[in-house]
This record gives structure tokens, C-alpha cells and sequence, in this order.
């Protein structure tokens, strides 16, 4: 909307009651303190009145004399009337004193606005200084004309909602609502130091299905269109309550598409369904749901003589949102709020109610919620995590594109439920940590993301837990570690209800209560029912953590952990034991020791996890660390060539069609993924630094031990590069002397795709341009060498 649009908007009030809202609400939004609507209230002269403290913390009273249309010079009797009108209100307004209702005293007026929504002509103010008469001088030196053009600069800047809405009461409800939910205020529970982010800056459309329907993916807004009541389920942090309040800003936005439907007569508010944002518990007081959107409307302190709630509910002019029933403890409480829901819809079938709730057993049992279709919410896929990192960190492109490659390559982190709220914590670590890498933050986020579920999500939403969080995951470590050493991941629900009374009563007969296991399921949602209807960590690697806790703090044994490095089940539990422990040189001095020569796909996964664990262990010492990457990178070359030249069986013919600089490229790739950190980022240096590449000819039986070595110092390199070192690609190609054509025709590749738009990479332009030229000339030196080479060899044979 224009300038111009807007201010015409203005122009076109003609109703003095609406343009006394409207200013009611300007000045409380620029900073007034108290203001009232006067006019009708014997209040002499004033319309509205407020105040303002002086530097001395003293109160300045201001009154407004509010008018529809121009204030202009001409002599006819009604302008006359007017103006003559316009000065006895300003006379009164410092004449007689204003009763002060906070104080109970009468307080004369400082200062006196004359608002209009036209223009004010200077013959206008010309004449009303001089019905003042020669005395008013002083006194008129107080009074402040905004016309118009300065109020439509003034709601420009302090209440655009009106130009949004047009009418002052949808404006004012919208305004206060927005302010309300438009924010993610639950961050302020991961100890975010940041500003706190609005919604619509990091929102991502979830897709819902149908409860019990595991084909059917639909949008939100497929859903509401329905019509129909629903109830939305969802684990704790997978978005409930954003979705919610993103669905309520969606309606809000549509009525500011409308706004032409109600500017001029509130009666068609009904068009329109406006939202109305609800908690569960904002119901707990109360005995009928109207009086509560009776309040969220504030329509006792507003008056809207056409507004009659009762109508527009009987004619569906709202949507209501209610969210977090789950939040509600006792159910007796539950039942009352349900039962006031219920009769609700009864009475005004015409109004949607949309729910939600964490999925919990209260739903199942309870028949009023028979009358809501449910729908669930998924986890977020990679394309929308994806999208939820790069609005994350818009304007932070370094730690946007190292956060996307973790994601991408971290095996660990396919792990993760891929949920908002773990990506949130696992954003804020990255954007706020002193460690900016993955995995070695993983460790740090399922403490941070446990803390959460067991205790600190429910103090945020201002929920009593009944048991204390420290009992909770004493029990979920000793059930992890019950799971890690019977090597399951599930167990049914009698041996999970006799696990609870073998552990209640060994370490907490006072908390002996059926109750105890339900909260732990409900509450945390660490452990859910699956499709068997046996118990499981809600995902596997949430039981790896608790388990390596258990490890550390109740079973300190590292010979069982060094044990189980070469059985697969362990990998978790071994990551995390090293991540909670930071610093453990035994556990690598250990596996190195006695590694085991087991097959090649055995090998590949144990070197990967080598690199994994050798970052979670972010306290070892630099000679630990460099031991254990140095290691690793001898045993990740040794078994490239090893599945090149003796495959296994099964992928023999496979991989014999694979070129060996494409194999070797992927081996790069996977070493960069699983070493490439900057906790290890100066070994890797070091590392390189140390390779020497022989220089001469090299006899042929020496050729296998050559390409080792270079093949060693490529792979650094690359891995360097990927870490925003990029010269060490350019020192590479600078220090290789000879080589297979097909190692520069890789580099070239790798420089390449370093520099493609939506790499997780910056390279300096004149350095790409330096390592270009390098890997060209080389590739120039080798090709006339071939042509060389070739040449003797024909002439030789002819």
C-alpha cells in the first residue's frame, strides 16, 4: 500500500467513535502511558488523555481533541461554529484540571494534541490563536496540530497494522495477538544468547498424515480446508506448538488480504474466521469456552456495539486453536477441559477447532475426542532439513554450508530424530558454540536435547513433573544399559513393567507408583510403543547415549567399551562414551594396538569410526590425536588398494568395473567426511607436512608403495580443503612430479566442484585460478610425455 493509499485510508473515517479507538491505540503503541477515551465521560474538552514521564520521573499529562475532516479557514457560520468549537475544547482542556485515576487527584494538562484526519489550513490556526486572545499566547505555545500527512506518519510507523485490517478493533486484537505468538519464545529454554527468531524466519511446512495411515501425505492447509475438528499429534519437539501458531499468523495474514470486507461495517466480521489462540490450561478457570475468547477478544474493554460474539460463533466467524493438551497433568483436569470443548461444538457446530497434543494414552481412553480427526505429524525430511539450516543461518554463509555438510556426510547424524527442535539445538550450538564442528558437538546436543525432554522443556511451558529429572534418567541409563548388554532394542510391556518394579525397588521404593512409568512415556517420550507393541527408545542412537552414560558414570569399565569397538551394536555407545568422556587415550591406544585384520567392508567401517570417535574425544591430546588419524589414514589407503586389487566375491565384478581414480575418489570423499573436522584439522596438517613424496625415477616393484604415498597426501589434502584450507590443494599439485594423468584430471574435478554455487565451500578466486593453471600445466607436461613416450615406442617397433 502506498503512501497515498494510506493516507486516504485515514481520510475516509468518518465515524468519531472508530477515529477515537483508532488514536486510543496509536498512542499506547508510541509509548503513551494510560490512555483512556474521555469524550462522553464529562471530561471538558479532552477526548482522549494520557501521559508521559519527565526526566525527573514526573508525570506530563497530555489531552487530545480529536476531529473528523479538515479544520479550515472559511467564514461560514458551521466553520466558525467549528473553530470556535475546536478552541473553547482547548481552553478547557488546560482550564480545567483532569482527575487522575491512579492517583485519585486532579492534574492540569501540559500539553494538548488537536488530531484530524484531513488538513489543517494556517488561517485555521491563525484564528484559533486569536479567539484565544492576547493572553493565550503562552499557553497555546503547548498545543501540537497533526494533521493528516503527519498521522498517517505516525501510524505508519508505530501501528501499520490499521492499514493492514481497517477497522481499530481487528487491528488492535491482530496487533496484540502477533506480538503474542510471532515469536519462538521457547529458545529462550536452550539458553539462547541470540535474538529470539520470529517464526515465519525459520517455519517449514510439515507434511501430516492421517493417524494410522502410513501412505497418505498431506499439507496443513489440505487438512484445515477440510473443515473438520481436528486433533494434530506429534512427539515433543516435532513442531506442534509452531505449527499451530504459524497456522493462526497464515489466518491473520488472509484477513489483511480482506480487510475490504470489514473496514466499513463490522457486521461481516464473519467472513472473514478469525483465529483465536488458545493453551489448554488458558481453560482451566473457566466453565464455558466462550468467556475465554471473550477475553482473548477483550471485548469487555472494548466496546463493539455490532459485535455480538454469540452471533458470529452461531455463523462460524472464528477457527480456534487450542494447543498443548498433553500440558495439562492431572486428569481430572483434562476431563473438565475436554467436556467444556465438547459442549462447545455442540453449540456451535459452525466454528473449526483445531488441537493439539503429544500422543499420549489419555487420548485413546477418552470418548469427547471421538468427534476429532487426527492427523500426524512427520519428521522433517533432508530436503526440509536442508531448508531449516539455510533460514537458519541466512547471512551466516560459513556456518550455514558447514552445518549442511555434517548433516549431508555425518553418519551419526543420520541418527537423529529429524525434528525442529533438534535442529534448533544443534543450530545453536553450532552458531553459538566455542567447538563449530560435528560430530564433536553431537555429544553436547543429546545432553543438551535429554535435558530438554526430561526436565527443562516442561519448566518452559510452565509444566509440574511429578518425579525428579535425575530419577528419570537414572532409570533410562539403567534400562539402556539393561537393552545395550542383552543387545535388543525393544522389550515387551511385561518385562518393561517388571523392569520398573525391580528398579523402583532397588534404588527408589519411595517412588513406588504405577504413575512413575506412564510420565516417563508421556512426558519425556524417550521411550514409545512400537507397531509389536514392545517399548523402545524413541530412536536407537537416544539409547546409545543413555548407555554410554551408564557406562560412565554408574559402570566406569573401558575395557568393555575397547572390547566392543569390533562389534558393530557398540559403534554408538562407543562414539558417545568417547564424546562424554572427552578425553580417553586408553580407548585408542587400546583399539590401534589390537586392531584385527578383518574383511574389507568390516575395515572400512571400523576405520570410519575411528574418525568419528577421534573427534567426540575433543579433550585428547594433540600426539593421541595424531596417533589415531595417522592410523587411520594408513589403514584407509592400505584398504583401497586391498579392494581393488582382492575384492571381496560378492562385488568383484562390480568393483573391477570401477576406474581406480574413481574408487580412490570415493575413499577421499568418505575420509573427508569422517576425519574432516578442526578439532583435527592441525593434525591433518601435520600430517601432510610429514608425507614425503619420493623424488626420482621409481622401479616398478616401488610403484604400489609410490601411489600409497601420494594417494595419502591427496586424500590430507582434499580433506584440508573441505576445512576452508584450499592452498593445500595448490601445494599438492605443486609437489606432485609425476603422476597418472587421471590423479590432475580429479584435482581438477575437486576444484570444480569446491567452487559449484551450492557447494559447503568459499574459495579465494586468484588461488582458484593458481591451482587451475598448476593442474593444467601438469596435465600438459604428462600428455606431451605420453605423446614423447609414444612416438619412441613407434619408432622403435617400425
Amino acid at each position: 500500500m502506498t503512501i497515498h493509499q494510506k493516507l486516504k485510508k485515514l481520510k475516509e473515517i468518518s465515524d468519531e467513535r472508530k477515529f477515537h479507538e483508532l488514536l486510543r491505540d496509536l498512542f499506547s503503541n508510541m509509548g503513551y502511558q494510560s490512555v483512556i477515551i474521555t469524550h462522553g465521560q464529562s471530561e471538558a474538552g479532552k477526548d482522549l488523555v494520557f501521559y508521559e514521564y519527565a526526566k525527573i520521573q514526573e508525570k506530563v499529562f497530555i489531552a487530545v481533541v480529536a476531529k473528523i475532516g479538515d479544520i479550515t479557514g472559511a467564514t461560514t457560520k458551521r466553520e466558525d461554529a467549528s473553530l470556535t468549537n475546536i478552541s473553547q475544547q482547548i481552553r478547557e482542556c488546560f482550564g480545567i484540571p483532569h482527575f487522575d485515576p491512579e492517583t485519585k487527584q486532579k492534574v492540569n494538562i501540559r500539553t494538548v494534541f488537536v488530531v484530524n484526519n484531513g488538513n489543517v489550513s494556517n488561517t485555521a490556526r491563525e484564528k484559533i490563536v486569536a479567539l484565544f486572545g492576547e493572553k493565550a499566547t503562552d499557553t497555546l505555545s503547548n498545543v501540537d496540530f497533526i494533521p493528516v500527512a503527519k498521522l498517517t506518519k505516525l501510524f505508519n510507523d508505530h501501528y501499520p497494522d490499521f492499514f493492514l485490517y481497517g477497522d481499530s478493533f481487528v487491528s488492535r486484537y491482530f496487533s496484540k495477538l502477533k506480538h503474542r505468538i510471532e515469536k519462538l519464545e521457547e529458545m529462550q529454554a536452550f539458553e539462547y544468547k541470540g535474538e529470539v527468531k520470529r517464526i515465519d524466519s525459520i517455519y517449514i511446512e510439515p507434511a501430516l498424515r492421517p493417524a494410522k495411515d502410513h501412505n497418505t501425505r498431506l499439507t496443513p492447509v489440505q487438512v484445515i480446508s477440510t473443515g473438520n475438528n481436528l486433533l494434530l499429534l506429534g512427539m515433543s519437539g516435532s513442531g506442534k506448538s509452531t505449527l499451530i501458531k504459524h497456522l493462526v499468523l497464515e489466518r491473520i495474514e488472509e484477513c489483511s488480504r480482506s480487510h475490504g470486507k470489514f473496514s466499513s461495517d463490522r457486521t461481516k466480521i464473519a467472513d472473514l474466521k478469525l483465529p483465536i489462540y488458545l493453551k489448554f490450561r488458558d481453560l482451566s478457570s473457566k466453565k464455558i469456552l466462550t468467556e475465554v475468547i471473550e477475553d482473548e477478544l477483550s471485548l469487555k474493554d472494548f466496546t463493539v456495539p455490532e459485535f455480538n460474539l454469540k452471533n458470529q460463533l452461531e455463523r462460524g466467524s472464528f477457527v480456534v486453536f487450542i494447543d498443548g493438551l498433553d500440558e495439562v497433568t492431572e486428569a481430572i483436569e483434562k476431563d473438565k477441559i475436554v467436556k467444556i470443548i465438547k459442549e462447545f461444538v455442540n453449540e456451535f457446530p459452525m466454528v473449526q477447532i483445531i488441537l493439539s497434543s503429544r500422543e499420549i494414552e489419555y487420548l485413546a481412553i477418552n470418548p469427547d475426542l471421538a468427534i476429532f480427526k487426527r492427523y500426524e505429524i512427520l519428521a522433517l525430511d533432508n530436503v526440509q532439513v536442508q531448508k531449516f539450516v539455510r533460514k537458519w543461518f541466512k547471512g551466516q554463509k560459513l556456518d550455514m554450508q558447514k552445518m549442511l555438510k555434517n548433516l549431508c556426510d555425518t553418519v551419526m547424524m543420520q541418527k537423529l530424530p529429524k525434528t525442529p527442535m533438534v535442529l534448533t539445538l544443534l543450530s545453536i550450538l553450532v552458531e553459538q558454540g566455542e567447538r563449530k564442528e560435528l560430530p564433536s558437538t553431537l555429544t553436547e546436543l543429546y545432553s543438551l536435547a535429554t535435558e530438554l525432554f526430561l526436565k527443562r522443556w516442561d519448566i518452559a511451558k510452565n509444566i509440574t513433573s511429578l518425579y525428579e529429572y535425575r530419577v528419570k534418567e537414572d532409570f533410562l541409563m539403567e534400562l539402556a544399559y539393561f537393552f545395550n548388554t542383552q543387545k535388543t532394542e525393544e522389550i515387551s510391556t511385561i518385562q518393561l513393567n517388571e523392569f520398573v518394579q525391580g528398579y523402583l525397588q532397588n534404588f527408589h521404593p519411595d517412588y513406588f507408583n504405577p504413575t512413575f512409568l506412564s510420565e516417563i512415556i508421556e512426558r519425556t517420550q524417550l521411550i514409545v510403543c512400537n507397531e509389536k507393541n514392545n517399548f523402545q527408545f524413541r530412536h536407537a542412537s537416544f539409547q546409545d547415549y543413555f548407555a554410554a552414560k551408564a557406562y560412565k558414570d554408574i559402570y566406569a569399565n573401558e575395557k568393555t567399551i575397547i572390547e566392543g569397538f569390533n562389534d558393530f551394536f557398540w559403534e554408538g555407545v562407543i562414539f558417545f562414551y568417547c564424546g562424554l568422556k572427552g578425553k580417553c587415550p586408553n580407548i585408542f591406544k587400546e583399539i590401534i594396538l589390537n586392531w584385527k585384520h578383518d574383511g574389507i567392508l568390516e575395515q572400512i567401517r571400523k576405520v570410519n569410526l575411528l574418525g568419528y570417535i577421534s573427534q567426540s574425544a575433543f579433550l585428547n591430546s594433540y600426539e593421541t590425536k595424531k596417533e589415531s588419524v595417522a592410523f587411520g589414514l594408513d589403514q584407509w589407503v592400505t584398504t583401497l588398494y586391498n579392494l581393488i586389487d582382492n575384492p571381496p566375491k560378492d562385488i568383484a565384478e562390480a568393483v573391477k568395473k570401477i576406474p581406480e581414480m574413481e574408487m580412490a575418489s570415493r575413499f577421499k570423499s568418505m575420509f573427508s567426511s569422517h576425519y574432516g573436522s578442526g578439532v583435527l584439522a592441525p593434525v591433518i596438517e601435520d600430517l601432510y607436512n610429514s608425507i614425503k613424496i619420493p623424488i626420482g625415477h621409481v622401479e616398478e616393484k616401488d610403484l604400489k608403495s609410490f601411489k600409497k604415498i601420494v594417494i595419502k597426501k591427496y586424500f590430507s589434502a582434499y580433506c584440508l580443503a573441505e576445512l576452508n584450507k584450499p592452498e593445500y590443494l595448490l601445494k599438492f599439485a605443486e609437489e606432485v612430479p609425476r603422476g597418472d594423468e587421471n590423479l590432475f584430471l580429479e584435482l581438477q574435478r575437486d576444484v570444480r566442484k569446491l567452487n559449484e554455487p551450492t557447494s559447503f565451500f568459499i574459495m579465494d578466486k586468484k588461488l582458484k585460478k593458481k591451482i587451475e593453471k598448476e593442474i593444467k600445466n601438469k596435465l600438459a607436461t604428462l600428455r606431451k610425455a605420453k605423446q614423447i613416450n609414444y612416438r619412441k615406442k613407434h619408432l622403435t617397433l617400425n
